[in-house]
């Protein structure tokens, strides 16, 4: 089976690798100066926080291959936030849980951090 991304995904990674470039960690002595506050907000303005919040009717707003593109995007450039955690899986078990929107409003704009745990 030949699996090929779209023209939207491909655009999406393009994206992502250029933000990421902006906020990547290319030695040991930028972990000093690593601001994770200003690139969750820059994710966040960019809607990357928000993929898998729920879109009105029980599914998620993207595929999970927006999301793994995302991943491979950020890590590749070694971008030092906790997406997977904060961003993808708390979200996606708020959604599947069906939890209160107090708890999960704020997620997709960065204004709230959740982690599993």
């Amino acid at each position: 089976m030949l699996a090929l991304l779209t023209e939207e995904q491909l655009l999406l990674r393009k994206t992502v690798k250029s933000l990421a470039g902006d906020h990547a960690v290319s030695s040991p002595k930028d972990l000093d100066g690593f601001d994770r506050a200003q690139t969750w907000d820059t994710l966040a303005s960019a809607g990357l926080l928000g993929l898998r919040s729920d879109d009105g009717a029980g599914s998620p707003v993207a595929a999970g291959v927006d999301v793994m593109i995302v991943v491979e995007s950020l890590a590749a450039k070694l971008v030092r936030v906790s997406y997977v955690g904060s961003a993808v899986l708390a979200q996606e078990l708020m959604r599947l849980t069906e939890a209160p929107e107090p708890w999960s409003s704020g997620m997709a704009e960065g204004s709230v951090r959740a982690a599993v745990l």
